[in-house]
């Protein structure tokens, strides 16, 4: 991402998806800056504004921000309505906020979209590592996902 935005400074979707990158790795302040400056390049464009949201929503649920999370996993979902890490971030911050019903809710549209999600398929299948990784297991289990 970084040698295409290199040869091409003004290439949103770069800036979106290094973004999100940087939020896996552990860079919020970084990843929060590519996000809002993918946003303020293509405002308008869906899949800038779902790996921009993706990276933002990694960014507030690593930093124990869930209701910023919850917006953003909802600006996510609104732009890519199928797209999975929309449903299981609201999910997770959903249950880490303490709002239960809400998180059942929110498990049951993950479920109908991927039935074999559980958390041994999430460990198995999503890039989140360490930290990140722990914490969306806590709140996936706290909103009742199977484990297995």
């Amino acid at each position: 991402m970084r040698r295409a935005l290199e040869l091409n400074p003004n290439f949103a979707l770069a800036h979106a998806l290094l973004a999100h990158v940087l939020s896996l790795q552990g860079a919020p302040q970084e990843a929060v800056d590519s996000a809002e400056h993918a946003l303020r390049l293509s405002p308008r464009d869906r899949l800038v504004g779902t790996y921009a949201s993706l990276a933002m929503a990694n960014v507030h649920f690593a930093a124990g921000r869930h209701s910023e999370c919850v917006t953003w996993a909802r600006n996510m979902i609104e732009k890519s309505p199928g797209y999975l890490p929309g449903h299981f971030l609201l999910t997770a911050a959903l249950a880490m906020a303490e709002d239960l019903a809400a998180a059942a809710e929110a498990r049951g549209t993950l479920l109908r979209l991927r039935p074999e999600f559980s958390l041994t398929w999430m460990t198995e299948n999503l890039p989140q590592t360490g930290e990140l990784a722990e914490r969306l297991r806590e709140g996936l289990r706290k909103a009742g996902v199977p484990e297995a």
